[in-house]
């Protein structure tokens, strides 16, 4: 069965395949910034990680930088997850708190271009 993109849906399927680890430091304190969290509050994980909350999510892009102190994914269904840094509310979640594992941005989104990096 061909796709839209002429790929089978078995070389769809093969494009996902794979497990998404993240490492980083996630306790902005840490990197000397000046937060209202205590020290250690989030998490830091300093070796390969997987997030629960993307069990059966398949991923398709991850944006994220240094200066920017925050990530994204796109998922399959071209959602957006994102976490890190949300002082000002950057994440799109609604709110100012920083978030140290992916959360679903709801609505807001649809026809609209996500850049990030």
């Amino acid at each position: 069965e061909m796709s839209d993109g002429g790929a089978t849906k078995k070389e769809e399927e093969e494009e996902y395949e794979g497990t998404l680890l993240f490492t980083g430091i996630t306790d902005f304190g840490i990197l000397g910034k000046v937060t209202a969290k205590p020290a250690l509050e989030l998490p830091n994980h300093p070796s390969p990680t997987r997030f629960k909350v993307l069990s059966g999510v398949k991923v398709k892009h991850v944006l994220g930088g240094t200066a920017a102190q925050h990530c994204l994914i796109i998922d399959s269904e071209d959602r957006v997850w994102s976490w890190g840094n949300n002082g000002k509310g950057q994440l799109g979640l609604g709110h100012t708190s920083h978030m140290s594992q992916p959360a679903l941005i709801e609505g807001g989104l649809k026809d609209k271009k996500v850049v990030g990096g």
